[in-house]
C-alpha cells in the first residue's frame, strides 16, 4: 500500500472535523485498516510509543477509544463515531 503525502482537513459541521487522504490500495483494505482493532495497533503509533487501548464501535452512537504511552506521557482519544458504509 502506498500513501501520499498530503491530506485535506475540512469542517463541514461545528462538531466535525474531516479528513480526506488518498491510499494507493483497495478502498476495502484501506477500510479494514481503520477499522479493526488489531491493524490499528500496528500502525497508528508510527513507532512513538505503545499503544495500550484500541476499541472500535462502528456501530450508530459508538465511539473509538485509543490510549498511547509514549515516554512518561500518555493520551487518550475518545470521539464519537459517525459510521460510513462499508466500501462497495
Amino acid at each position: 500500500m502506498t500513501v501520499t503525502r498530503s491530506a485535506t482537513v475540512t469542517l463541514p459541521a461545528e462538531e466535525q472535523i474531516l479528513v480526506t487522504r488518498e491510499f494507493d490500495a483497495p478502498k476495502e483494505l484501506v477500510f479494514k485498516a481503520w477499522t479493526t482493532p488489531e491493524l490499528v495497533r500496528r500502525w497508528w503509533h508510527a513507532n512513538r510509543g505503545e499503544m495500550t487501548v484500541c476499541e472500535i464501535d462502528l456501530r450508530p452512537g459508538g465511539a473509538w477509544r485509543y490510549v498511547m504511552v509514549a515516554g512518561r506521557r500518555d493520551g487518550s482519544r475518545l470521539p464519537r463515531c459517525l459510521p460510513r458504509d462499508r466500501p462497495q
